[in-house]
């Protein structure tokens, strides 16, 4: 049968048995110098070598690019197909152009196929057509001969053992011994013989099918990535490794997971174990994200983010667009200080991997650096979304509520919880609760607190930019001039970041004068000298109760932009504090039509109200400024003075209960101290 099936492939295809036969290196080398060309010869090398997950991750990126045609697109879907991607290779494999009838790989695959799907005819015709193509291909003859349509070699050994008892592989429908012997022996080989090769072939199927369910089931919780999970992944990655030791997904991904142990977690023999793994990927020549994501934080941890940022921008140049090449690029780039490249690269890792919650609370606690509260309790809620086990993730998130205003009281339970969870589940993350904490007292007015709690985080993670700024916002709430420091050394590390820069200068007037405040605001150069940059300059001599100094600031800001919402609200504050109250009322107007959400403005004509004794459109006003300072996610500082503004005009009211309800909005504002 052998020699008819050999007869026939003549006429559908030129002989392939004299041609040269090429070595895996020498494939390799073609591929390299043509990737596009070679496509499908150096796919098929890899899958025959045993490494279909390389050859899959190698095909996917050209069919990115440009959609793979012919034996290409056919060494794709067999790269699936061994990767036990079963539905996604037929799919691929019915998108293959109608001439690649006569493919001899297509047909062979469109054989296993239906061999998988149980459809033995189906099979037995499409290996049929495979070795009528083409009869010299190895895995299209064990098919053959797999499936009764072909003889093995005359030279099979033969059982002479006597007695031998072989144990029968658990097949699906068991046979008897007899009836494998019958069977095998019409196919010219012994039952012993082809029962070893069913044994050893069902083994590593189940071994094969056992490392998948490993590395699945792992991945699962590694994308937790909170401490008990990436323990739980830590094990289940061994278990595949002991298994399959060459399996580069799970050495890739131990690589990953150790990186994190070490560099979130704080785990110190994860830092050898880094070192461990990433070499062990790297002679397999994984090109995984797991496996460029611990390359690249190794560095890191060493001191070298420079080299991190360069293995990393040499990935993503050769096409490595994995959310894990991002994530690590933009911890290298915040590490050399580069702010706007970090924000960048973060933003990338979290929009190609929205559900990793270590993506998220890192971007958010990079828009914090600039004081961008908003944005940064965005992501730390994220991350808190995708696991809310991953202290630093819910830790932040609740951190977010409180600066942004959130009643203390509807938090004090989860607050708690964590705190006592500290040193039981997260004694690395012990600096994230305690910068929960002493946000907490703050809020609560406990300064006292507030101030122990920080300065112990700030002792155990002494490198943490987040911790810094949380530093400078717990000093400066309570009222210390040194929180001032803790943002400029922020401010030292990433250049001039204008809400940072905001920040700091507001501290200096608070602290001193608005000229002390206006000379921090001119590090920020191109904001000092903008529009927006001179009406926040008038801002602060406004703060200081002085028009004078401040009219020249706006009226630049007015004349290089006459319809600045900043430049005409510091307008309508010039004429409100020089009680020229038509004028202001009208430029707050115009700053409304400007900007209709704008609840400084219904601030400050509720305050004129009040000294117009209008108690009620006042507290009409008062009432649509808090609506909107909570809408826009103000910072408490402005809700507190708003509340003693109302207490203010409750008392001046009068009334019966006035005392006590002016207490209670003096009672909102004293959350903070």
């Amino acid at each position: 049968m052998a020699d008819k099936g050999a007869a026939k492939k003549g006429a559908s295809s030129p002989p392939t048995s004299g041609a040269p036969q090429r070595s895996f290196e020498e494939i390799e080398k073609a591929y390299k110098q043509d990737p596009v060309k070679n496509a499908a010869a150096y796919g098929f090398a890899l899958c025959t070598a045993g490494r279909a997950k390389d050859a899959l991750a190698i095909l996917t990126k050209l069919h990115e690019k440009t959609p793979l045609k012919g034996d290409a697109r056919v060494a794709l879907a067999q790269a699936l197909f061994d990767t036990f991607q079963i539905a996604e290779a037929e799919t691929t494999l019915k998108e293959v152009p109608s001439e690649l009838a006569g493919s001899a790989p297509a047909q062979r695959l469109l054989g296993e196929i239906a061999l998988e799907k149980d459809k033995k005819e189906d099979a037995k015709a499409a290996v049929r057509r495979a070795y009528e193509i083409d009869s010299n291909d190895r895995r299209t003859k064990e098919l053959m001969i797999f499936l009764g349509e072909l003889e093995a070699e005359s030279t099979a050994v033969e059982d002479t053992t006597p007695g031998t008892e072989i144990e029968e592989p658990k097949l699906a429908k068991p046979q008897t011994m007899k009836s494998i012997n019958d069977t095998f022996r019409r196919a010219g080989i012994t039952a012993a013989v082809m029962l070893v090769v069913l044994v050893v072939y069902a083994w590593r199927m189940r071994v094969n099918e056992k490392v998948a369910t490993l590395v699945a089931a792992a991945k699962l919780e590694r994308q937790k990535s909170d401490y008990a999970s990436l323990q739980k992944a830590d094990k289940l990655y061994k278990e595949a490794v002991e298994l399959d030791g060459g399996n580069p997904n799970a050495l890739g991904a131990l690589a990953e997971v150790h990186a994190f142990l070490y560099g979130e977690h704080g785990v110190e023999a994860s830092k050898q174990e880094l070192d461990t793994w990433v070499e062990r990927a790297r002679d397999k020549d994984s090109p995984t994200g797991e496996r460029f994501l611990g390359e690249a934080l190794r560095h890191v941890y060493a001191g070298e983010p420079a080299k991190a940022e360069e293995l990393l921008n040499k990935t993503i140049e050769k096409g490595g667009l994995d959310p894990r090449v991002f994530f690590a690029l933009g911890v290298a780039e915040k590490a050399l200080g580069k702010y706007q490249a970090a924000r960048d690269a973060l933003r990338r890792a979290n929009e190609l991997d929205p559900f990793q919650p270590t993506f998220a609370v890192e971007l958010g606690d990079t828009f914090l650096l600039d004081s961008d509260v908003k944005n940064a309790d965005f992501y730390w809620r994220k991350g808190a979304d995708a696991n809310p086990d991953q202290a630093r993730a819910a830790t932040r998130a609740l951190i977010g509520r409180l600066l942004l205003g959130e009643d203390p009281a509807t938090l004090k339970t989860k607050v708690d919880d964590w705190v006592a969870k500290a040193n039981a589940v997260a004694p690395a993350h012990r600096a994230s609760v305690l910068a929960l904490q002493a946000q907490y007292a703050l809020a609560t007015g406990n300064n006292a607190a507030a101030l122990k709690a920080i300065k112990e985080a700030r002792g155990l993670r002494k490198n943490d930019e987040a911790i810094q700024w949380f530093t400078g916002n717990i000093l400066l709430g309570a009222g210390i001039k040194e929180g001032v420091a803790a943002y400029e050394g922020l401010q030292k590390k990433f250049g001039p970041l204008p809400r940072l820069t905001q920040d700091i200068a507001l501290s200096a007037a608070r602290f001193g004068k608005p000229e002390d405040g206006e000379a921090k605001i001119k590090a920020a150069k191109e904001f000092y000298e903008s529009p927006k940059g001179q009406a926040f300059v008038a801002d602060l001599y406004l703060r200081a109760g002085d028009p004078a100094k401040a009219f020249p600031f706006v009226q630049k800001a007015l004349k290089a932009e006459p319809a600045l919402p900043e430049g005409l609200y510091a307008m309508a504050r010039v004429h409100h504090l020089k009680k020229e109250t038509p004028k202001a009322l009208e430029m707050y107007t115009k700053a409304l039509e400007a900007k209709q959400m704008y609840p400084e403005v219904y601030h400050q004509v509720a305050n004129i109200y009040v000294d117009n004794k209008e108690f009620d459109q006042a507290l009409a006003n008062y009432a649509q400024a808090e609506k909107q300072y909570r809408q826009t996610s103000a910072p408490f500082a402005k809700l507190a003075r708003l509340y003693e503004d109302v207490a203010v005009a409750v008392e001046k009211k009068g009334g019966k209960d006035a005392k006590v309800n002016a207490d209670k909005w003096r009672a909102k504002a004293k959350r903070k101290a």
